[in-house]
């Protein structure tokens, strides 16, 4: 068995501690998403009910938008160790007191808990990346990322199909609680099961590395860099140069962008199609996007077996183009069985191209900058997916203008043709770069 392969990262102790962590938590959240779903569900189809999804869209949207950039300063500053184990404590404390809120308040209360929760997540989730290179050696980062995205996948279609049923099981009433109410308390106990995983998994700083955030974090005063906003600006500025320096990481944050931007505006679009133009239904979404995870987690394998010993950029370049042709496909499609198999490509590409840049992140950036640069791979995430999602409706209401008999599949194919563009176009300048550098290290012989 070779070091490198899935295999061998299943045989680390520390790594095994974390992915299985993890998933539980995973499998949780979930839970929790079923259980909000089911709790705006009560309010019935009236606009009071969409209005409510759109709150809580903007509720779990925030954080990352606010304080994205603070999240990655404050997680090269802290214990990543400490801060992941009470980043866990705190959110399974949250989760449980939802049910609480509700029964005496109503919905405004579990919206600023969901505030609350999505803000600590997102210090964790920058965490949780930033410290996976201390788990395994750097030849197995590829093949964790694979078993950990996996591993996700698995849990998410669990999730999914195993919430209903949780939320629907009549021996919560022997307790008291609703269904909803012991979804919410399972997943605060996933939360608890993580954080004693991560305080097995991950491993105490070094004294070195302590004694550096001490002096980062010490009180403001000549040659102890005060933690104010002007610091956080500076810290999270001095990311950015190193992220603009350096061709690589630029080649990988551009393409999250252009990634985010694909999925949120074909996000808008795929709904509508799916679930009301072909007419299949909620439970024909749903079922969909079950063979959307189902690809990931085969895209995950195959990126930690046969895809593992590709480059980095071509893997990327390559799967970002097959996304694009994908999405025009999936503009032609009329059948359910043609949806279906289109989901499980769209999420068999998408799993190598994720792993591949958060691999090569790991690998490219120091470890006093981890943080920061995760938190910038969430903020592109989040803020460009958004944008993204307004672009696509925007797209639909001005080809519907136009008179096209179909705006939404019209919209896909735009979005199709803008991957692959933009994808040829990103290709053409890395080579014309490397051209240009060549030349410059080899310049023309004077003529005499």
């Amino acid at each position: 068995m070779q070091p490198d392969s899935i295999g061998g990262v299943v045989r680390a102790p520390r790594f095994l501690a974390f992915a299985c962590g993890q998933t539980v938590s995973q499998f949780g959240d979930k839970l929790d998403q079923m259980a909000l779903v089911a709790i705006l569900g009560t309010l019935g189809t009236g606009p009071r009910a969409a209005w409510s999804l759109a709150e809580l869209a903007v509720v779990v949207a925030l954080p990352v938008i606010l304080f994205g950039p603070v999240a990655g300063v404050l997680v090269d500053r802290w214990d990543r160790r400490a801060t992941l184990v009470a980043g866990d404590i705190i959110r399974g404390a949250l989760v449980a007191s939802i049910p609480l809120a509700h029964r005496f308040a109503g919905l405004w209360p579990i919206y600023v808990i969901v505030f609350l929760v999505f803000r600590v997540t997102l210090v964790s989730n920058a965490a949780k990346m930033a410290v996976v290179p201390d788990l395994v050696e750097r030849r197995q980062l590829l093949a964790a990322n694979s078993l950990t995205t996996s591993l996700g996948r698995v849990a998410t279609v669990a999730g999914i199909v195993l919430g209903g049923l949780v939320i629907d099981w009549s021996v919560w009433a022997r307790f008291g609680w609703t269904g909803y109410e012991a979804a919410f308390y399972l997943d605060g106990v996933s939360f608890v099961f993580s954080a004693l995983m991560l305080a097995i998994a991950v491993p105490a700083a070094p004294a070195a590395r302590r004694a550096l955030r001490a002096v980062r974090t010490a009180p403001g005063g000549r040659g102890s860099p005060d933690n104010g906003v002007r610091r956080i600006a500076r810290d999270f500025g001095e990311a950015v140069r190193l992220v603009r320096s350096d061709r690589g990481l630029t080649f990988v944050f551009t393409t999250i962008a252009l990634i985010a931007a694909s999925v949120g505006a074909g996000y808008v679009v795929l709904v509508v199609l799916i679930q009301t133009i072909l007419a299949f239904g909620a439970s024909g979404l749903g079922v969909i996007g079950g063979m959307g995870a189902g690809g990931m987690v085969l895209g995950s394998l195959l990126a930690g077996t046969v895809v593992r010993r590709q480059p980095r950029r071509l893997v990327i370049a390559t799967g970002t183009l097959a996304l694009g042709l994908l999405v025009i496909a999936f503009a032609n499609v009329s059948t359910f069985t043609g949806a279906a198999v289109a989901a499980m490509l769209v999420g068999a590409f998408m799993a190598p191209i994720v792993i591949a840049q958060d691999t090569w992140l790991q690998e490219a950036l120091p470890e006093r900058v981890r943080g920061r640069g995760f938190a910038i791979r969430e903020l592109l995430n989040n803020a460009v997916g958004a944008g993204g999602s307004v672009l696509g409706a925007g797209a639909v209401a001005v080809f519907g203008a136009t008179g096209l008999a179909d705006p939404y599949r019209a919209t896909l194919v735009a979005i199709g043709l803008t991957v692959v563009a933009a994808t040829i176009a990103l290709q053409a300048l890395s080579r014309a770069q490397v051209a240009r550098d060549k030349a410059k290290e080899c310049p023309t012989p004077e003529v005499l």
